[in-house]
């Protein structure tokens, strides 16, 4: 009798635990339901669903709503990238100015430097005319960009020609001799800037002559 007694009272002691959790943890709640439903995905909603398009989460017994995506950390977000604005300062408005008569404007997407390549590593500014282009390569010294183009010319139809004609530095990228067109390229320093022109052969006397004028 007395053990009929002590197992009787297991029984409601197993109950009432079993109630108890049942009402205090949401996921032994959860558990039940799928004990009882093993045949079937059972997902618990702690919230209303309202008429924002939202995604399930097959893991977890919550709806995630589309506006909260960017907080959750199990999301991967995407760096945003911090844009640097480069500033032109005196020095490269002043050899702007010197072409100010070819009326050059500003290109804002590059596509192929000295329409030559695509492959130039870094950011730099365009400013274009029928005539005339000028490249400035703020973020290179005079020497790292004559490397660059001394890597490109095994890729590319180009001979380098380091001459030094016009201010403290200067180099022209030439064509290969069976691949010509009507345009002169040449790279040139001063005073820390580093700029390319890309001259249609009919004015390069013009534009030298104004280059020789401004030489030290």
């Amino acid at each position: 009798m007395r053990k009929i007694i002590i197992f009787i009272l297991f029984i409601i002691s197993v109950f009432v635990i079993n109630a108890a959790f049942y009402f205090i943890s949401d996921d032994y709640r959860f558990f039940l339901k799928k004990i009882k439903n093993g045949d079937e995905i059972v997902y618990e909603v702690n919230k209303p669903v309202n008429d924002n398009f939202s995604i399930e989460n097959p893991d977890s017994t919550t709806v995630v709503e589309s506006n909260t995506i960017d907080s959750l950390s199990f999301f991967p977000l995407a760096e945003k990238k911090e844009e640097s604005k480069v500033i032109l300062w005196k020095n490269y408005q002043n050899i702007l100015s010197l072409f100010s008569k070819y009326d050059l404007k500003k290109i804002e997407l590059n596509s192929n430097l000295f329409d030559l390549t695509n492959e130039y590593p870094d950011d730099y500014f365009e400013y274009y005319s029928k005539d005339l282009t000028l490249y400035f390569f703020p973020t290179k010294k005079y020497n790292e960009v004559y490397d660059i183009f001394h890597v490109l010319k095994f890729e590319l139809p180009i001979e380098l020609n380091k001459v030094n004609n016009f201010w403290e530095g200067s180099f022209y990228i030439n064509l290969e001799k069976d691949i010509q067109d009507r345009f002169i390229r040449l790279v040139i320093v001063e005073n820390g800037v580093v700029f390319g022109l890309k001259i249609k052969k009919d004015i390069y006397n013009e534009v030298k002559t104004t280059l020789d004028t401004m030489k030290k």
